[in-house]
């Protein structure tokens, strides 16, 4: 059976440190959830399964941006929120979170 793909926005492959904001640490290698794929609309991440928010919660969080030639020479943070529209359990260790992005996306430099 196909399934049709419902999605509004266009996902990107994109693997990028994340974090509640409330546990933002100050180096970001240090960054324990990656994000799997991107678009505008939201995003999965990957997160250990006793840290992973539930379906249904609201989320403020931090990607961490590593310097890249033709967007940044220095590391950025991008603080965000959203709500949790899914989450699956990847592994016994790991869970797969779909955020749904609530408020535009905030740049830090």
């Amino acid at each position: 059976m196909d399934r049709q793909d419902r999605r509004k926005h266009r996902r990107l492959p994109l693997h990028l440190g994340v974090c509640p904001a409330s546990q933002a640490p100050e180096e970001p290698d240090t960054v324990a959830w990656q994000t799997s794929n991107i678009s505008s609309g939201g995003m999965y991440l990957r997160a250990p399964a006793l840290e992973a928010p539930q379906g249904g919660s609201t989320m403020d969080f931090v990607l961490s941006v590593p310097p890249g030639v033709g967007y940044s020479c220095a590391h950025t943070k991008i603080h965000g929120s959203g709500r949790v529209v899914r989450r699956d359990l990847l592994s016994d260790d790991m869970a797969g979170v779909a955020v749904c992005f609530t408020e535009p996306l905030e740049l830090e430099f």
